[in-house]
């Protein structure tokens, strides 16, 4: 029996009333302080281990999202992160899905200047990673303060593993993305570029800009990877052969305007653009606007057999030059006697040519060409395309005769391809395009069905009886016309500076694909006796992109019946004009070339419109 503290015993009968423990008699006893006591340690001792329990579940839970919740091979870093930048950008890929542009997630390095130790240890570590660093501009961004000065943008791994080494304070990785290129230069005038904040500043990137940045699906493009690679690789070697100091091609579905290849060389990284010369991302192939010489004549016999002005017997005086005020219009080696309109493609005849321009009339053939695209600049979804250059109206005698054989207006390659499809397609002018089905509205009809079926014809001719020859590519039925024109300069035509050219159809029974190559100023070789005309140049070019691009496209090869049975069908319209001609390919892409002369002496151009100094067409 306990006694408490501070009573006396009980006495007399209060011992009476004591009641033993587990007995329930009378009121219910006090407790005692002692246990009252007891029961407040034991609740202090188990908040106490409850609150060490959260903490430690709390500290267990941190570790557990640093280590485990971190991307797996990825260590968690020693310095510290900030926010993602938020740059989204659509992919471009060809039409089959191969990328062409992307953008991937990288890690760049900023410095928060009120945690980092001395600006002193700071230069010094990242110097040493980045030797290329300007320290004096990096010491003054850091002298300005702030949370995040810029050090360097996209580190490699290797990069931020240093940095991570270094153990500084203040330095941060900000969560980063970079545009890049999987193709590199080979589509590089294509696609284009942005800059180092994902913004478009050539090409589709910046044609597609809007595009780009609010639209997750990619933009597939028009362009066959496989056939990109043919073309650049074919005006490459070529290029190289020849020592041009450039090219440009381009092939086209002459059925979508759908461009499958667009090749300009020389060509540039799209990944250091700044490193790049401008010669190097000027784009020959839409920017550039050039002379091409008698690939125009194409057109301007269309025209005129379109408009009833001649017909394809007809006859023209090449016996000798043709005298046109002062000047003086001369086949290069004339043939000295009279053409008809299918010889004056395969003999390239400019003598003819000027006589069926004056028939057809300047304003007709003005009309012609505009109706084909040619007096406009093309549209295309890049920003790089070229005005051409065209003489101011109304035309003189002279510049419609010259316009006719491709001399006194200067176009891009992109612009022929437009042109070649009214040719030889529906009759009517196909606007070009670098988007995969992309629906596009009926052009302007241009030629009617008689005179396309003229045409091919004649375009077929020019291969198998002219200097685009060596443009055959057997089985595959290759149509079309070189072209070669002397380059203009300050001081007038330059006699050693040209551009060769070929523009053509294939397969002419059954037009599909259109074909545009261009080179800068070849020059001759030893197997080519030092001739760098088009039917030397640019025209074996074309017949070897044909000859490889031709399967991948799907188009099984005619074996020599078949072909002869499609040469019938479609020499049918001029079967008897055929006869005539020589069987056995005797026209040379160096004896058949053509010019035009002046009567005085080389004067200084006025614009660069007016045929004032002699040039070729060939």
């Amino acid at each position: 029996m306990v006694w408490l503290r501070g009573r006396s015993a009980p006495t007399g009968s209060d011992r009476r009333q004591l009641i033993l423990p587990g007995l329930s008699q009378g009121p219910k006893a006090a407790t005692p302080p002692a246990e009252v006591a007891l029961q407040c340690a034991r609740g202090r001792l188990l908040l106490g281990a409850a609150l060490l329990g959260l903490g430690f579940m709390a500290i267990v839970f941190r570790l557990v999202t640093v280590t485990v919740g971190q991307p797996w091979g990825e260590p968690a870093s020693k310095t510290s992160s900030v926010e993602a930048r938020d740059w989204l950008r659509a992919d471009i890929t060809d039409r089959h899905g191969f990328v062409l542009a992307t953008t991937l997630p990288t890690v760049s390095l900023c410095a928060d200047t009120k945690q980092i130790l001395t600006v002193e240890d700071t230069l010094k570590g990242v110097k040493g990673i980045f030797p290329d660093i300007d320290p004096a501009r990096l010491e003054k961004d850091l002298a300005k303060g702030g949370r995040c000065v810029m050090l360097r943008r996209h580190l490699t791994p290797a990069q931020q593993k240093q940095v991570n080494n270094l153990g500084l304070p203040g330095l941060e990785f900000l969560h980063d993305a970079r545009r890049v290129y999987p193709t590199g230069a080979l589509t590089a005038h294509m696609t284009g570029y942005t800059d180092i904040d994902g913004h478009g500043l050539a090409g589709l990137e910046r044609g597609l800009d809007k595009t780009l940045t609010q639209e997750n699906a990619a933009v597939v493009t028009s362009i066959d990877i496989r056939l990109q690679q043919l073309l650049h690789h074919q005006l490459e070697t070529t290029m190289k052969k020849f020592r041009a100091i450039g090219a440009a091609g381009a092939v086209m579905d002459i059925k979508t305007g759908e461009i499958l290849a667009l090749s300009s060389l020389p060509t540039f990284d799209p990944h250091q653009p700044g490193q790049a010369s401008a010669e190097a991302k000027f784009n020959r192939a839409t920017l550039g606007v050039y002379e091409l010489g008698s690939v125009f004549k194409l057109f301007t016999v269309a025209a005129a057999l379109d408009r009833g002005v001649i017909k394809p017997s007809q006859s023209f005086d090449a016996t000798k030059p043709l005298q046109v005020g002062k000047y003086r219009i001369s086949d290069f080696h004339p043939e000295n006697r009279w053409m008809n309109v299918p010889e004056t493609l395969v003999y390239s005849s400019n003598i003819a040519t000027a006589q069926i321009a004056d028939r057809l009339g300047a304003q007709k053939l003005h009309s012609s060409f505009d109706a084909l695209g040619l007096l406009k600049p093309a549209t295309l979804e890049i920003p790089e395309i070229g005005k051409p250059l065209v003489p101011p109206t109304p035309w003189k005698n002279i510049t419609t005769m010259t316009a006719a054989y491709g001399h006194g207006l200067a176009v891009s390659p992109l612009q022929i391809l437009g042109g070649l499809a009214a040719l030889s397609g529906q009759g009517q002018f196909v606007a070009p395009t670098l988007l995969h089905k992309k629906r596009v509205a009926a052009g302007e009809t241009v030629f009617k069905p008689e005179t396309v079926q003229r045409m091919r014809a004649l375009m077929r001719l020019v291969v198998t009886h002219g200097t685009a020859k060596s443009a055959e590519a057997k089985g595959y039925m290759v149509a079309g016309k070189t072209g070669t024109a002397e380059k203009v300069t300050a001081k007038g035509y330059d006699k050693n500076s040209r551009i060769a050219s070929f523009a053509g159809v294939f397969p002419i029974h059954a037009p599909r694909y259109a074909l545009f190559v261009m080179f800068d100023n070849p020059q001759g070789t030893k197997e080519t006796y030092g001739f760098a005309t088009a039917g030397w140049v640019a025209a074996p070019a074309a017949g070897d992109i044909i000859a490889r691009a031709a399967p991948v496209l799907g188009l099984a090869p005619l074996d020599a019946e078949d072909e002869a049975i499609a040469e019938q069908i479609l020499f049918k319209p001029i079967q008897s004009l055929v006869a005539g001609l020589p069987k056995d390919n005797t026209v040379s892409p160096v004896h058949k070339e053509t010019e035009i002369h002046k009567e005085t002496k080389t004067q200084k151009p006025q614009d660069t419109h007016a045929p004032v100094t002699t040039a070729s067409a060939r």
